[in-house]
């Protein structure tokens, strides 16, 4: 019995397949390594913001980091920013942008340590 045809048609399934876990994989990654520069950019600022920085240096700090990002809010004790992020392999499925958020909060604390924590 000749099995080259069935190994072809099993071949021609499998690629497709292949190709959609790859493009799972680097989108996922992509936006993992886009996430984890927003929230060190985020907690970048929030020191700043304790370290009674000005505003504008802030905004600017964050603005020479990565011109994409959109400052949503600053405060004394809140650091909230956002960033649009094209997608590489999820336009296929009509994704096109994913929206990432950071907020970090922080205070100093009585023996004057800045304490940051994710929000």
């Amino acid at each position: 019995m000749n099995d080259k045809g069935q190994s072809l048609v099993l071949f021609v399934f499998l690629i497709p397949l292949f190709i959609a876990i790859f493009a799972y994989v680097f989108d996922t990654c992509y936006i993992k390594i886009n996430n984890n520069k927003l929230d060190n950019l985020s907690a970048l600022a929030m020191n700043y913001v304790l370290k009674d920085k000005n505003k504008i240096e802030i905004e600017q700090l964050i603005l020479d980091n990565d011109a994409d990002i959109k400052i949503i809010s600053i405060t004394n004790s809140e650091v909230h920013i956002r960033k649009e992020v094209d997608s590489m392999f999820g336009s296929i499925i009509g994704i096109k942008k994913y929206s990432l958020d950071s907020i970090y909060n922080g205070y100093v604390d009585s023996n004057n340590k800045i304490r940051i924590k994710k929000g």
